[in-house]
């Protein structure tokens, strides 16, 4: 059963217009759902479009985390970086919608675990950058 198809025969059957907080809630859980609709898609769009720009690049034979080295390589840790957010509100739209069953607990909290590990190493990256320098300065590395 829709329930965006409920809330909208509520909004309209009560004259006061008591039902928009529901739908409210309802378009922003749609919001959220379609954030991982949009997701893998575009991943896969903006992975396939810098095969055909780097040279030399396989995505059957080569790890896709090799497109993020060299001068275009911070397209590919945004596109990392972009597609876990994407997951994590996913993941929320998830909870909001499935959370009093066991799916609603196990699914969102995996999905949020994915998510969180396509940001990682975008924040890895970038912490690395910072202390790179500061780490090899304490133990005389130069």
């Amino acid at each position: 059963m829709d329930l965006s198809y409920q809330a909208d025969q509520q909004q309209s059957a009560d004259p006061r217009g008591g039902g928009s907080m529901q739908t409210k809630t309802l378009s922003l859980t749609r919001i959220l759902l379609l954030c991982g609709a949009i997701a893998g898609p575009l991943f896969i769009f903006t992975v396939l479009i810098q095969d055909y720009t780097r040279p030399g690049f396989d995505p059957r034979l080569d790890p896709l985390s090799l497109l993020s080295l060299g001068d275009w390589g911070w397209v590919q840790i945004v596109n990392f970086a972009l597609a876990g957010v994407l997951n994590l509100l996913y993941a929320v739209g998830l909870w909001r919608r499935l959370h009093p069953g066991r799916a609603g607990t196990w699914g969102p909290i995996l999905i949020g675990a994915y998510g969180l590990g396509l940001i990682m190493p975008w924040a890895v990256s970038l912490s690395s950058l910072c202390c790179r320098q500061r780490w090899r300065y304490s133990f005389g590395y130069s």
